[in-house]
């Protein structure tokens, strides 16, 4: 049963923004090294590079993505509300912009499947991820950041850079 955000110890969350801001600093760094690729990978090396800073741009952008759930289903997520000075409230007042559209709900159901299971399918699957997935994440990273309180904004340098 998903437990409704709450209060958590204010120390381990000053210690897991650490955490949090490395998945936002390299959710942001693997979509940059993307970009940056104009042509084919030039030899099967650099095919399995591309390959593996794809799939670890998938794995932070699922991280990011469950980051904004509004409960923890597991019961010890770290979630955007621990950080608010009123978590439950904060889930409550951005809930609806926070929630997966369906669309993006479905993007994210294929990505999990992509990512986290060997399956039948995989070697058929075309990748159609891209710049709106990234989107899907940059918006909820800007309510995020733009609520934050001032006490936390310091232990957030990659987040900062990614969102202004």
């Amino acid at each position: 049963m998903a437990t409704p955000c709450r209060k958590q110890d204010p120390s381990a969350v000053e210690t897991l923004a650490r955490h949090v801001d490395y998945e936002c600093g390299e959710f942001g760094a693997k979509q940059r090294e993307i970009r940056s690729w104009t042509d084919f990978a030039p030899s099967d090396e650099e095919s399995v590079k591309r390959a593996a800073v794809y799939e670890m741009w998938l794995v932070h952008l699922r991280s990011l993505v469950a980051f904004f759930r509004t409960k923890q289903d597991q019961g010890d997520e770290v979630l955007a509300c621990h950080f608010m000075d009123e978590p439950a409230q904060w889930a409550r007042d951005h809930e609806a912009e926070l929630r997966l559209s369906a669309e993006e709900r479905e993007r994210v159901d294929r990505i999990n499947h992509l990512v986290a299971h060997i399956t039948y399918e995989r070697p058929k699957l075309q990748s159609d991820f891209g710049p709106q997935d990234h989107e899907m994440v940059m918006k909820r990273l800007r309510i995020f950041y733009a609520e934050l309180p001032a006490r936390h904004k310091a232990r957030f340098p990659a987040l900062a850079a990614l969102v202004m």
